[in-house]
Order: C-alpha cells, then sequence, then structure tokens
C-alpha cells in the first residue's frame, strides 16, 4: 500500500541522511585534519629555515646576551679606567718630573750662594789681616770652611774696624762696587734668599708639599686600581716606588691582554649579539606579517558583505610616522647593516655601540624607558589602522574611516556591526550563507545591542543570520518585535515579588501565539 511505500521510503531517506551526516562528519574531521596538516607543514617550513639548534633553543641565547652585557661593562670599564690612570700617571710623572728640575735648580742655586758667602768670607778675612785686626773665632767644618754662617755674621759685625781711609793696596784688593753699604746688602740678600729658599712659604717648602701631595694622590690611585682589579695588581705594592712594576702592568695589558679581550670581544659581538638582534628582528617582522595576514583573510570575509548597495567595507593600515618607532627601525637596521657581507672589518667598536645604544634603552630604569620599550616592540603600534569603503564593480575607494566622528548613531553602528561579523567570521572560520550544523558558534549579545537604532539591529541580526550563527540575545522586552524574526526560542525572566527571579522558556510558536492573543484582547477592549 502507499502508506508501507511512504514509511519504507522514510525509512530509507532517514538512512541515507544518517549517512550523510556520517560523511558530512567525516569531510568535516578530513577538513580539519587536513588543516592541521597544513599547519604542521607550514610549521615544518619555518622550522627548516633554522640550520641550527642555537638558534631555536633560547635559554642558552639569554645567557649568552647576559654574558655578554656583562663582559661589555668589564671591557668598557677596564679599557675606560686604564686609559684614565694611563693619563693620570703620565700627568703626575710629568709633575715629579718637574718638580725634581725645580728641585735640582734651588739647590745648585743654594749651592752656588754658598760658595759666594764663603767667598765673600774669605775676602773679608783678608781685609782684617791687612788692616792688622784679629779675625773672630768661628767654628769650621772638615773642610776648614765656616759650619755656622750666621756665626760667622754675627762675629765679624762685632769686629772693631779703625776709622782710616782704606790703603792703597787695600783700594786695589776691595771689589769696585765695595763700600760701607756692602755689608748690609750682602746681609739683605743673604736674608730674603734664605727666606725664600728654605722659609715657611719658600720655594723648598712648596716643592716638598707638592711633591708630597703627587705622592698621595698616586698612592690612592694605585690602591683603587688595586682594588678594582685585585688579581692583576697582586704582586705590586700601593707606593710610588712601585710606579716601575705598574708601567710594567700596563705594558702588559696594552701588548697581551687587550688585544685578546678584543678578539674575544669581537666573537662574542657577532655570535651573540648580532645574532640575538636579527632573531629579534625577525620575530618583530614575523608578528607584522601574521598581522597582515590576519587583516587580508578579514578583507577576504568583509568583500562578502554589502555594506551599502554596491559597496563593500575593507580595513587599510598605514605605518605610521611617529619618530620614536621610526628612530627605533633604523637603529635595529643600523646594529644589522653589513652583517651579510664578506669583510671581517664589520665586528667594530662602532657596531659595538650601535648595539650598546639599543640595549641600554632596552635595559632602562625609569618609566619612560619602560614606557618606550612597550610601544616600539608592540607591532600594532607601527601602523594605524582605518575603514574604506570601496565600489564593488569598480573596486575604487568611495569613503574612508579614520574613526567614527562626524557620523550618526545608526552609521557608527553599522560600521561596528559590520567588522564584528566579519572578525566573527574570521575567528571561527565560517563562510558566506553555508550552514555547518554540527560546529558551535555560539555568541552572546548582550542589552547594549538593543540600544541602537531599529535600521541597524536588524542590519546585525542579518549580517549574523547569514553567518548561521547561534545567538543568545539579552535585551529589554520594547526590543523583542525587532529580534522575534531571527530568534527561535525566548526565555522571559522575571523577579515579581523582588526576591527571586524566574525564568520562563517558550517556543518561538507560542509567543507568537500569546502575543497574537493580548493584541487582539487589547483590541476587543479598545472596541
Amino acid at each position: 500500500s502507499n502508506k508501507e511505500k511512504i514509511a519504507a521510503l522514510e525509512t530509507a531517506l532517514e538512512a541515507e541522511a544518517k549517512q550523510l551526516a556520517e560523511a558530512e562528519g567525516e569531510r568535516v574531521a578530513l577538513r580539519q585534519r587536513e588543516n592541521r596538516l597544513n599547519d604542521r607543514r607550514d610549521g615544518l617550513n619555518k622550522l627548516l629555515q633554522f640550520t641550527e639548534f642555537e638558534s631555536l633553543h633560547f635559554r642558552p641565547v639569554a645567557l649568552r646576551i647576559q654574558e655578554l652585557q656583562e663582559e661589555q661593562r668589564r671591557l668598557e670599564t677596564s679599557s675606560e679606567e686604564l686609559r684614565e690612570l694611563q693619563a693620570r700617571i703620565q700627568s703626575l710623572e710629568g709633575s715629579i718630573e718637574e718638580t725634581e728640575k725645580q728641585k735640582a735648580r734651588l739647590s745648585e742655586k743654594r749651592g752656588s750662594l754658598r760658595n759666594d758667602l764663603l767667598r765673600y768670607a774669605q775676602q773679608i778675612y783678608e781685609l782684617l789681616e791687612l788692616l792688622g785686626i784679629e779675625p773672630p773665632a768661628v767654628s769650621r767644618d772638615k773642610a776648614g770652611l765656616p759650619a755656622d754662617m750666621e756665626q760667622l755674621k754675627v762675629r765679624f759685625m762685632q769686629v772693631p774696624l779703625p776709622g782710616l781711609e782704606p790703603s792703597d793696596t787695600l783700594r786695589k784688593r776691595l771689589q769696585p762696587d765695595a763700600g760701607t753699604r756692602g755689608a748690609q746688602a750682602l746681609e739683605l740678600e743673604q736674608r730674603q734668599l734664605r727666606d725664600k729658599i728654605g722659609g715657611s712659604r719658600g720655594e723648598l717648602k712648596q716643592c716638598n708639599d707638592q711633591a708630597s701631595k703627587l705622592e698621595r694622590s698616586i698612592s690612592l690611585q694605585m690602591k683603587e686600581f688595586k682594588g678594582r682589579f685585585p688579581e692583576e695588581a697582586l704582586e705590586v705594592d700601593a707606593d710610588p716606588r712601585s710606579i716601575p712594576e705598574f708601567r710594567n702592568l700596563y705594558a702588559r695589558l696594552m701588548e697581551d691582554d687587550i688585544p685578546r679581550h678584543e678578539e674575544r670581544f669581537r666573537d662574542l659581538l657577532k655570535q651573540g649579539t648580532i645574532r640575538s638582534i636579527l632573531t629579534f628582528k625577525s620575530k618583530l617582522e614575523e608578528y607584522e606579517k601574521d598581522i597582515e595576514d590576519k587583516i587580508g583573510r578579514i578583507n577576504s570575509h568583509l568583500r562578502e558583505i554589502d555594506y551599502n548597495p554596491g559597496t563593500y567595507i575593507r580595513i587599510a593600515k598605514e605605518e605610521v610616522r611617529s619618530e620614536d618607532i621610526l628612530t627605533f627601525k633604523q637603529d635595529l637596521r643600523a646594529c644589522l647593516s653589513d652583517v651579510y657581507g664578506d669583510t671581517e672589518n664589520i665586528y667594530t667598536e662602532e657596531k659595538f655601540y650601535q648595539v650598546k645604544k639599543l640595549l641600554d634603552r632596552f635595559r632602562g630604569d625609569s618609566e619612560e624607558d619602560s614606557r618606550w620599550t612597550k610601544r616600539v616592540t608592540d607591532v600594532r603600534q607601527w601602523h594605524t589602522f582605518g575603514a574604506e569603503e570601496r565600489w564593488r564593480e569598480t573596486d575604487e575607494p568611495h569613503e574612508y574611516f579614520s574613526d567614527s566622528s562626524g557620523k550618526s548613531g545608526g552609521q557608527k553602528e553599522k560600521l561596528a556591526y559590520t567588522i564584528l561579523a566579519s572578525a566573527i567570521a574570521f575567528q571561527f572560520g565560517l563562510e558566506w550563507g553555508r550552514a555547518r550544523d554540527r560546529s558551535f558558534r555560539f555568541v552572546v549579545i548582550d542589552e547594549a545591542f538593543g540600544r541602537g537604532s531599529d535600521e541597524s539591529t536588524r542590519y546585525g541580526l542579518q549580517l549574523f543570520e547569514r553567518l548561521n550563527l547561534q545567538l543568545l540575545i539579552v535585551t529589554p522586552l520594547q526590543k523583542i518585535n525587532i529580534i522575534e524574526d531571527y530568534i527561535n526560542a525566548v526565555h522571559y525572566v522575571s523577579n515579581p515579588d523582588g526576591r527571586q527571579s524566574l525564568v520562563r522558556n517558550i517556543s518561538k510558536a507560542e509567543y507568537l501565539k500569546e502575543k497574537a492573543e493580548r493584541f487582539a484582547q487589547q483590541n476587543a477592549g479598545n472596541g
């Protein structure tokens, strides 16, 4: 009979539907597996770009960077301190040499003056003998010379001189400028010279003070050097007499240690820091490329949406022109300039300071440095984003939205719903107009959705319907007439006595039936 045939056909239809559902499930599973395999393939392709395990093993790189930075600080400190110490040593040596020369000149002058005094004293003795006056007795040294000049002066002043005119013989023996004031002038000159050389503020005292000051300064610098570099200065004392040992140490550093450290510095700069900077730059470029790919996929979804008749929306990006980001990119490129060349002279002190400038800014402790680091390393800050409305037929731009200023509330909501729908499609991997009954595409929309205009609300719901999304819309009762064409059930929440909320679940058919009954009752009451 027909009923049996219908039953048989329904049974066959159910079986076919079941098989179709199973096939669809297998197809979806295969597609997911295909996507996973594609992801693995892409990941392996990216992995093949790394020829060494060290390029992937970040921990040794991080430790190496830290070691390099410590080595950098040590080299900087050592190099600068050695130059400063050498300069100060040379300056002190010059001062000591000049002081020794001045001391020798003063000693020579003092000896010359002493000889002059002795010569004058001898002449006085001879004059006294010519006058027939017995010379005064004075103490003498081993050479027979007067031992105490002050005693000699006092004894000579006590000698009684006769009031006679000098004889012709005496006149011949006297110096041409000798007179009654010759002895007084000599005494004054002697006293002035003694004060100038050996007085409390004399040149000899000043030279001794300066020499002592220089010795203390040299000793202090030697102590500082030994404190900072105890291993290198273990066998030398912090004493000016150790200047030759310090000179030998300086020569050894300049001839042996510094060239060895310079070679190690170039190796560390090449193998550690430059490679890490290159990896860092590649990561930033990878993040930038990922953003571009995501925008491209979102734009492919946006192209499927009719924003206005004959137009669609696309996201546009432009590079920012802020000085800090541009300077950061230039500094990053400068660190890696010429690293792919054949020359061996690229890992120089200049390259080191280029890297140091960047790392010091990253390592800065100030709040400004922290904000700068976050800003320039956030690839999202490298571009500004806007929305373009383009004609679908000619793909020419119609309008550009850098922000929503100057737009009505409905226009702002429409633009927001359009981009939101494309982002949801990208997130869930949806295709326009294609049903995916076996996928979970649940979206919750809160009551803010219902605050917009009725037109923009319908526009958004139509977009979500085309994406076959599973919606839960939270809205007040006054908006239910807008969304009732896009729902399957109503969950009515009430709190009649203010103590406990109640939820009533009714189907769309029940809701429409009750709505019609209430409408009929209202019309009857109004009639």
